[in-house]
């Protein structure tokens, strides 16, 4: 399979299961170290859904191209629907030439283009989000990035003016905007660049949960923030919101969803469009998660002997569980359950579930990364309809769905997770005895 398919097999892969590479994620405030586990039992280790996302961060501004480009020869190379190309001759940007399709930069600007003359508000917001000369000075700023080894370090790479334009372009359209999803976008958007800088100064938590009075999400947030301020009276207040909240929403594949609507539907525009979707994956992968952290540790030991905050705890826990778009945020429920009491039949219940579903995509996409050249297109045709299913249903949504079809019962997961658990918890074997004389 060529190479350029592979990387977008493992990069759209990392969608179905992109909770798993946030938490792995080394540097990401308030977020615990490694996946929750059983006392005794080892953490989930890193998994191919670690590995697609490092893909996608290590592709910088040749995203499109890396994923556009199969060389043939010296100078050609073959579109999704087998027509040959000549190579680039020169470079772009003081970058070394690239491979690039004929018409591939045009189809990725026009599915751009439709994004922005959309009716529906979020694809406008998301055009901007998409604007190629930020997304230029993103990968640009990121590559410093890489050499920093402190959050000092990082924090003090400037940001261009291409960037700055776009995050503000976005605050105002969201401090006009009655859509809670433009309004979260531009809020993770200003948290990423600058929360105090520019219109970033008209965005907060409040207004969004005012938006979005049935979403958990900008209550995390405010929890994490009165945690930092030491305001047990604003904490209570969150948890309490969290806990009465229909949902958790994310919206984490909302964009990709967006971009595959708007898209159209002929062989030639699909590696366009796989990879605006593989770069909107990317660029959602470092916004900043809520405060899990604060979450859980207002959860746990003596908080827990007050009837009302053992009572929101257990209310927080099913919300993450059983009404969020995310896995991440089901494993944390599950973290959460099990800090209040719930039945270890039903925590191993939960994880078993979890990692079926995981190894269950892995096996997918790596079937996929080792198609044959010639269905190429439908490889890749393919991984555009998961993330569209996963934008319809959510992470947790389709894992649901893939329980229901898996012919497994409650028991089989419960079994295979105690399997799993038992080498971990097991007592390591005593050393042997010396020989006697």
């Amino acid at each position: 399979m060529a190479p350029w398919l592979r990387r977008s097999a493992v990069a759209v892969g990392a969608l179905a299961v992109l909770c798993v590479a946030f938490w792995l994620w080394p540097g990401r405030a308030d977020v615990p170290a490694s996946l929750p586990a059983r006392p005794g039992s080892a953490a989930l280790q890193p998994s191919v859904w670690s590995v697609a996302l490092d893909v996608v961060k290590g592709a910088g501004p040749s995203i499109d191209r890396a994923l556009a480009a199969v060389p043939r020869s010296a100078d050609e190379v073959q579109r999704c629907n087998g027509e040959w190309a000549k190579v680039q001759a020169e470079a772009v940007d003081g970058r070394p030439p690239t491979a690039s399709p004929a018409g591939f930069d045009e189809r990725r600007a026009s599915v751009a283009a439709a994004l922005g003359a959309s009716a529906d508000e979020l694809a406008r917001a998301a055009a901007l989000w998409l604007d190629a000369p930020a997304s230029h000075e993103l990968a640009a700023q990121a590559s410093v990035m890489v050499a920093c080894e402190t959050a000092a370090c990082r924090a003090a790479v400037p940001r261009g003016p291409a960037l700055q334009a776009m995050r503000d372009a976005l605050a105002n359209l969201a401090a006009s905007s009655h859509n809670p999803a433009v309004y979260a976008l531009a809020f993770h958007t200003c948290r990423q660049f600058g929360r105090s800088e520019g219109s970033c100064q008209l965005i907060n938590a409040g207004q969004w949960a005012r938006l979005a009075p049935d979403n958990a999400q900008p209550w995390l947030f405010t929890l994490s923030e009165a945690v930092q301020r030491k305001d047990v009276t604003a904490q209570n207040e969150a948890l309490h919101q969290i806990g009465s909240s229909r949902r958790s929403d994310m919206g984490f594949a909302a964009i990709p969803g967006l971009i595959i609507r708007h898209a159209p539907d002929d062989d030639a525009s699909v590696p366009a469009v796989l990879s605006l979707v593989t770069e909107a994956i990317g660029r959602h992968a470092a916004l900043q998660l809520p405060g899990y952290q604060a979450l859980t540790n207002s959860c746990k030991g003596t908080a827990l002997l007050d009837a009302n905050r053992r009572q929101a705890c257990a209310a927080a826990a099913e919300v993450l569980t059983e009404r969020s778009d995310t896995l991440i945020e089901r494993l944390i429920g599950t973290r959460l359950g099990q800090q209040v009491g719930w039945p270890a039949e039903r925590v191993d219940r939960l994880r078993g579930e979890f990692n079926a579903f995981t190894q269950a995509e892995s096996a997918r996409v790596a079937a996929a990364a080792s198609a044959a050249p010639d269905t190429a297109c439908a490889a890749l045709r393919g991984m555009l309809a998961q993330v569209a299913r996963n934008a319809a249903l959510g992470e947790a949504g389709n894992l649901r769905a893939w329980v229901s079809t898996s012919g497994k019962s409650a028991g089989d997961f419960i079994g295979a997770e105690r399997a799993r658990q038992a080498p971990a918890s097991a007592p390591p074997a005593s050393a042997p005895s010396p020989p006697t004389r």
